[in-house]
């Protein structure tokens, strides 16, 4: 019995979209904070840092967590025995987030190495893998000496003052945190980070090498760790979350890294195209 050659092209795009599908299927995404339940933290697996004088708002589907009233307050959340998995298969961090309010200049102690620009921030996002290994990012609101807006924490085995790089300015972008409620997903894969914005994974808005800041001991000694809050007496801020979850899969963008799923796509179309030729 011959197959027509619709039914034969019907076949051929299917396979096409099982294959597209192969890498959501093995994915595996872990909810870690659901806003929509409008419960706190706290009682949704989280160890939560809240002073006297830090506000903490549950409602309509967000947290907001404000430490405005003074630099001095570290307040924030942290999160212990996440599912990151490993850097060589990769993982992604995705947050739902806005930043309300950030000051670091007020304090006058933001500059760590005294090479004009602040080594602190008034919001933060610190995730460490198995190998107690991943980045720090510093979310700035705006700033009179850089454009930065997001920027990444240096490692290195001292600190200043007087010298040493850790925990100084590094790489950053100008992307606004403050505008809206923005999906961020940040991707782990080898020895790189990449850090993209509500859902354009063509290309990350910042991106660099993994950190180790072991030296400076606890929580940077605590394998898969991720804390979201004001970790600084030197700045202060106000943020909102929505949702945050964790994926075992990374992002890697199409032109620069192959993937074995597109790969097959790609053989696939080429099929499809020999064969309507014919």
């Amino acid at each position: 019995m011959k197959i027509s050659k619709l039914v034969k092209l019907g076949i051929i795009v299917l396979g096409l979209a099982i294959v597209t599908r192969a890498n959501a299927v093995n994915a595996l995404t872990t909810k870690l904070y659901d806003g929509s339940l409008n419960t706190a933290f706290s009682a949704q697996g989280w160890f939560s840092n809240i002073p006297t004088s830090a506000i903490q708002t549950v409602s309509n589907g967000v947290t907001i967590l404000d430490t405005t009233n003074n630099d001095g307050l570290q307040a924030g959340y942290a999160r212990f025995g996440v599912p990151f998995g490993n850097r060589t298969t990769g993982y992604t961090i995705r947050l739902d987030i806005q930043v309300l309010l950030e000051n670091h200049t007020s304090s006058g102690t933001a500059d760590k190495n005294a090479d004009g620009i602040a080594d602190r921030a008034g919001f933060s996002i610190i995730a460490l893998g198995s190998d107690r290994k991943g980045v720090e990012l510093g979310f700035w609101v705006s700033d009179t000496t850089i454009t930065d807006r997001i920027w990444a924490q240096n490692d290195g085995a001292q600190k200043p003052p007087p010298v040493g790089t850790r925990f100084t300015h590094t790489e950053g972008t100008s992307f606004n945190p403050n505008d809206n409620l923005t999906r961020y997903d940040l991707s782990f894969f080898n020895s790189t980070y990449s850090l993209y914005t509500n859902g354009d994974y063509n290309s990350p808005i910042l991106t660099g090498t993994i950190r180790d800041y072991q030296n400076e001991g606890s929580p940077y000694i605590v394998p898969n760790f991720l804390f979201i809050g004001d970790n600084t007496t030197s700045a202060s801020g106000s943020f909102k979350v929505a949702t945050i979850e964790v994926s075992n899969t990374p992002i890697i963008p199409v032109p620069f890294e192959f993937s074995p799923a597109i790969g097959s796509l790609g053989l696939g179309v080429w099929g499809l195209i020999k064969y309507l030729k014919k």
